[in-house]
């Protein structure tokens, strides 16, 4: 028995490998079917990679958000929960249409920023810095708490348009790393 006890163990854990590598596999293949031109945000380059970035409601309307290379393996995968602080309403496939794929912190790697609601008196989004050593994708809080922002490539600059805002709706920023700072 002390001699089989070894290989009970090795048994089980290749079982349990196996097991975990197959429900992985079968989850992101489940949502292979997302992985079309309908869904295609647009191709975002990260290092030496071109990913693709896919958008798609799932059935506990959780929005996803996909970054998959040329064999669709997903490199990272964002998840924004129904109801988080920044999506909160259900016109998130709405607001695709106004989602971008492009340098928003104008430090020449590409980002992310995506329009989660159009229903409310602003638009409310969230926006993502591509990390410059991991090449991946981070949620930039100070962006996205602003609302309806405009990025404004010639002057490199962040307009933000608040509606409920007495006097002048309209509030220009630049980016200091990855902070934005009011322009007086």
């Amino acid at each position: 028995m002390k001699k089989a006890l070894p290989f009970i163990i090795a048994a089980a854990a290749i079982i349990l490998a196996v097991g975990i590598i197959l429900a992985v596999t079968l989850q992101e293949e489940n949502y292979e079917r997302y992985y079309v031109e309908e869904h295609l945000l647009g191709t975002l380059r990260s290092g030496d990679e071109d990913l693709s970035v896919y958008y798609f409601l799932i059935e506990d309307g959780t929005g996803i958000i996909d970054l998959c290379n040329e064999k669709n393996t997903v490199r990272q995968r964002i998840e924004l929960p129904l109801q988080n602080e920044y999506y909160a309403s259900l016109d998130y496939l709405d607001g695709f249409q106004l989602s971008l794929v492009k340098d928003i912190n104008y430090d020449g790697l590409q980002d992310l920023y995506v329009v989660c609601s159009l229903t409310t008196e602003n638009c409310q989004g969230m926006g993502w810095l591509q990390n410059k050593e991991t090449g991946k994708l981070e949620l930039c809080e100070p962006l996205s708490a602003l609302p309806t922002v405009e990025f404004k490539d010639e002057t490199k600059r962040v307009h933000s348009c608040d509606l409920s805002k007495e006097g002048d709706p309209v509030t220009i920023y630049k980016w200091n790393g990855i902070n934005l700072v009011p322009v007086e």
